[in-house]
């Protein structure tokens, strides 16, 4: 089944965890959410935490979720 990256999207911090098959915590990882700089850019750190979770060059994430505690405007 392989491992599963969560992102609780926070209005000050960004925060990531990958969790093994058996929900064993593998990485997790926390920034400060750059909420004035944009959507864009917190898209951006979105990615970047995602790519941190992915040990190596070519792996994958059997699933990925995004949480956040308000309505999200698309």
């Amino acid at each position: 089944m392989g491992s599963s990256i969560g992102i609780d999207l926070g209005g000050t911090h960004l925060r990531a965890v990958r969790l093994g098959e058996h929900g064993e915590i593998l990485a997790h990882a926390k920034v400060r959410t750059a909420a004035l700089d944009g959507p864009d850019t917190v898209v951006e750190q979105i990615c970047r935490l995602v790519a941190q979770m992915l040990p190596g060059s070519g792996d994958t994430a059997a699933g990925l979720g995004v949480g956040g505690a308000r309505p999200v405007d698309p």
